[in-house]
């Protein structure tokens, strides 16, 4: 019995000591400089530099993506999984004289990293330095446009251009043209100025690089303007955001179901297989987004028999985008192409059913060679494969494509199309800036999802950029496929120097789509669809499918808006007293608190206590309200007992020194009790 009972004990105390007894950290926590818990890591492709943030030079910024996000912020912004604008470090934009003008409103209250405030001067001093430095991104577009800018004064940028352009307030919106404080840049050579470490009005700046860890820790900037000028869910939640590169697939694997990451891209290193199991586990999750580009089939339009419009068509319904979406490598199926661009919210306004229904995308093979049919274009010589009247072989070579090439060519074959496929390489760009290839599978990229106006879109297709570069020139600017219609030119021509959303411009825009569709120099196939991974584990609040509010590409500029949504999976609250008026505000924990008047009391999660106090307008201590009042009445009750000390003296002195003693200690008591009476009067007027 007592053997039994000893070996009990000892095996309640052995589970003691392993629940008491330190865990032993994975080695990525041992890593970390930054407390695990307060600290945001995303993991992106690595990077090659660690030293220099300038984002007007090649390979001018080591973490591209810190700095488009976090650091360097953009006068506006697009959510364009809503497609509404943000204004930002300005409240908005307006044109005169015949878009010959552009004039931006700087948002007040604004601030650098440093402190020092933002203001238009800081945008007339950029836009002046990319304008004399030949050498500097988008100085040529800059110098295209730009006359002259006036500061008429701290708010107010005024651009003068060359000539109408009602557009160019996009070349200052995210992945444009960013802005960088005069007072830093204003003495150095913009060439080889590092910028190191950076000044910006994002929410964080610098901490810590580690090299041979491929890691860039970024620290919160506590004075943050946003937080200050729109309220404390604007603080993100997060102290430290970590950019690091990828590691192997096992490594990424296990670092995605321990949550030791918190934001990646599965498919930059796992298989479809490998994240379906990922997602077994808990704290887990995927978000699906449609990328701005659907993939499209680019045609040589010069090239005959592709400069035939009957012919691209023809070509296009051997798609069949149905089948072909199944096997996109994702989770989530993607679907067929409908729009030359992403179906972005934004950009359904313009999806005109009378062009895009009497110009459908679909898989119809029969009606394929019915067109050829139609054209002479037939198998003269029973080879099998379609000839054109003058004998040119239907044999052609697609560049890239993987999968979707290999359908599209068996799709081919069938009427008599040969299809040669080679794989898209760093030279084949060169090819086709040059126009020496027959056609390319690759993204649908265009500037119009990126602006939700398809006025860019129409306008790389101008006929003067296939005049200005003919074949066996490179393509500098403009669609390398090199399509002519004069109709289309005239509709571009009058849309640019008008507003899209605009009756004449809407009208404009609906017969110039209509001619692009009926010429079809690119044939839209799939949406391509991307996928992002997140961890539950130390933050929620991440967008999802179902609810998507902002864009959750964590490469993206825009990625900004969904760190200020982020929480922390483990919350802890504090009560603090308001010193000063509070507006609503949403906490860390995503509920609402407040309005809150000086003396109201709340419990609050403890990142937002930390901010208010730092502002000066909470406490963690209760608040006296009317405090003048209970002034006055410490001031009486002094008085009060200042006279009743004097009669009590005198009561003293006239008797016996025998009793003096005694005496004395009553006087202690009384004076004690009365200073317990003060103390009493002074907390109940703090309780009220």
């Amino acid at each position: 019995m007592k053997v039994r009972m000893s070996i009990i004990l000892f095996l309640i105390l052995l589970t003691a000591m392993l629940f008491i007894m330190p865990i032993k950290p994975t080695a990525s926590e041992e890593e970390l400089p930054v407390p695990r818990e307060e600290t945001l890591i995303i993991a992106r492709p690595g990077f090659s530099r660690f030293d220099i943030f300038n984002p007007f030079i090649p390979n001018g910024l080591a973490c591209p993506e810190a700095y488009d996000t976090i650091i360097g912020e953009y006068l506006w912004y697009i959510n364009y999984a809503t497609g509404e604008i943000i204004y930002w470090l300005i409240t908005g934009w307006e044109y005169e004289n015949n878009y010959t003008t552009l004039i931006f409103h700087v948002r007040k209250g604004v601030t650098w990293s440093d402190g020092k405030p933002f203001t238009a001067h800081d945008i007339a001093f950029t836009v002046n330095m990319i304008k004399e430095n030949p050498k500097l991104y988008l100085h040529p577009w800059i110098d295209m446009w730009v006359d002259s800018v006036d500061v008429p004064d701290n708010y107010t940028c005024v651009i003068r251009l060359k000539m109408p352009n009602p557009r160019f307030h996009t070349t200052f919106k995210s992945w444009g043209l960013h802005i960088v404080p005069e007072h830093i840049w204003k003495d150095k050579d913009p060439l080889t100025f590092k910028n190191f470490p950076p000044i910006g009005t994002g929410p964080y700046k610098l901490y810590k690089v580690i090299p041979e860890n491929n890691m860039f820790i970024f620290i919160r900037n506590d004075d943050y303007w946003a937080a200050k000028v729109f309220g404390p869910e604007y603080l993100p939640k997060p102290k430290y955001i970590i950019y690091r590169g990828l590691s192997s697939p096992d490594a990424e694997y296990l670092n995605w179901i321990r949550g030791d990451i918190d934001a990646f891209v599965p498919s930059d290193v796992l298989s479809v297989d490998a994240i379906k199991k990922a997602l077994t586990y808990p704290h887990t999750a995927l978000c699906p987004f449609l990328d701005p580009c659907p993939r499209g089939m680019w045609i040589n339009t010069q090239r005959y028999p592709l400069n035939y419009t009957q012919v691209r068509w023809a070509l296009s319904y051997l798609f069949n985008r149905e089948k072909l979406a199944k096997f996109w490598p994702s989770v989530t199926l993607t679907m067929p192409a409908k729009y030359p661009w992403a179906d972005w919210p934004g950009l359904r306004k313009y999806a005109f059913p009378e062009v895009f229904d009497k110009y459908k995308l679909e898989y119809n093979p029969e009606k394929a060679a019915k067109l050829l049919d139609e054209l002479g274009i037939i198998d003269r010589d029973g080879d099998g494969i379609r000839e054109t009247p003058n004998g040119t072989k239907m044999s052609f070579v697609v560049w890239g494509g993987d999968y979707l090439a290999l359908e599209f060519a068996e799709e081919a074959k069938k009427i008599g199309i040969e299809i040669i496929i080679k794989p898209l390489t760093g030279t084949t760009w060169e090819l086709m800036e040059l126009g020496k290839i027959d056609m390319a599978i690759y993204e649908l990229c265009t500037y119009t999802p990126f602006t939700n106006d398809p006025y860019f879109l129409l306008e790389i297709f101008h006929s003067k950029y296939a005049k200005m570069f003919p074949i066996g020139t490179r393509m500098q600017v403009g669609a390398w496929v090199r399509l002519v219609d004069p109709e289309l030119d005239e509709i571009i021509d009058k849309l640019s120097v008008i507003p899209t959303d605009t009756p004449e411009g809407l009208e404009l825009l609906k017969k110039g789509l209509e001619l692009w569709m009926r010429d079809l120099p690119v044939v839209p196939i799939i949406e391509t669809i991307y996928e992002v991974g997140w961890s539950t584990k130390y933050w929620t609040g991440w967008p999802t499918s179902d609810n998507l509010y902002a864009w959750p590409a964590i490469w993206w500029p825009e990625f900004l808006f969904v760190i200020f949504h982020l929480k922390p999976a483990h919350i802890e609250y504090i009560q603090v007293w308001f010193t000063q008026p509070v507006e609503r505000f949403i906490g860390a924990d995503g509920k609402e608190y407040g309005p809150f008047e000086p003396g109201d009391s709340a419990r609050i999660p403890v990142p937002d206590a930390d901010f208010l106090i730092k502002q000066g307008i909470a406490s963690t201590k209760p608040v006296i309200v009317g405090i003048e009042e209970l002034r006055e009445t410490v001031f009486s009750l002094e008085e009060d007992i200042n006279r009743l000390r004097t009669e009590y003296e005198n009561v003293i002195n006239s008797i016996s020194k025998s009793i003096d003693t005694a005496i004395k200690l009553s006087s202690v008591a009384i004076c004690i009790a009365l200073i317990a009476i003060v103390l009493s009067i002074i907390s109940l007027k703090k309780r009220r």
